[in-house]
């Protein structure tokens, strides 16, 4: 029996060695150097750099940057700053951005530059700017600040 026990005692830690390592981790969207901020105008006809930093403690997947008008008031869970009060109203040529991008593979920070034109002839006012990072695994983290187009 002592015999038995020996050996399973011995396989024990080789099956736990083999296991992968589960993620329980989301992924960080860092605010610090992150441009823009909550509030910032942002100026038609001109392009933007957006400058966006993320970490994860395993691997990073990818992003998206979504910007869309709040002509209405809506709110987003993780945007509680207010950035002046205009007329709720509707929209005529609102600016609209969605930009998908894949982080490659093997980073656990990484700093994305994106450049964002507006057009000169977009609706102004007061817009969310919504930031998905996701990592490897699957894990997503959000961030949504109000900003402005003037």
């Amino acid at each position: 029996m002592k015999k038995h026990l020996f050996l399973l005692a011995g396989l024990l830690p080789a099956c736990n060695a083999d296991e992968p390592t589960i993620d329980t981790t989301p992924p960080v969207i860092l605010t610090t150097g992150l441009y823009p901020q909550p509030c910032t105008d942002l100026e038609r006809g001109k392009t933007h750099t957006f400058t966006l930093h993320f970490s994860d403690n395993l691997e990073l997947g990818s992003f998206n940057v979504d910007i869309h008008h709040n002509f209405d008031h809506h709110n987003h869970s993780t945007s509680g700053e207010e950035c002046g009060h205009e007329e709720e109203r509707e929209p005529v040529k609102p600016f609209v951005l969605v930009h998908p991008a894949t982080i490659p593979a093997g980073h656990t920070t990484y700093t994305a530059q994106v450049p964002v034109s507006i057009p000169a002839d977009v609706d102004t006012g007061q817009y969310h700017l919504r930031i998905d990072v996701t990592d490897k695994t699957g894990w997503q983290t959000l961030k949504t600040m109000s900003i402005k187009i003037k």
